[in-house]
C-alpha cells in the first residue's frame, strides 16, 4: 500500500467494536508511520457526511473495490 491508494476495512476490522463508524466507507491513505501503521481519511456518507482521520494498522486495511456503473 501506498500514500494515495483508496482503502477499506479488512474482514478482520469489521469485527472490532471501534470501527463501527468506518463500515462502508472508503478511505484514502494520506501518511505511513513506519512499515505498519497507515493514517487513512475516511469519506462520509449521506448518513455521516463528515470526514475522519485515524490511525489504522496493515491488517485492519484492504484495497477498495470500486464499482462500476
Amino acid at each position: 500500500m501506498q500514500v494515495g491508494d483508496l482503502v477499506e476495512l479488512s474482514a478482520s476490522a469489521k469485527k472490532l467494536i471501534w470501527t463501527k463508524r468506518y463500515l462502508d466507507k472508503i478511505g484514502i491513505i494520506i501518511s505511513m508511520k513506519y512499515y505498519n501503521w497507515i493514517e487513512v481519511k475516511w469519506c462520509g456518507n449521506a448518513h455521516q457526511p463528515r470526514v475522519m482521520k485515524e490511525m489504522f494498522t496493515r491488517s485492519n486495511l484492504k484495497y477498495a473495490k470500486v464499482k462500476k456503473e
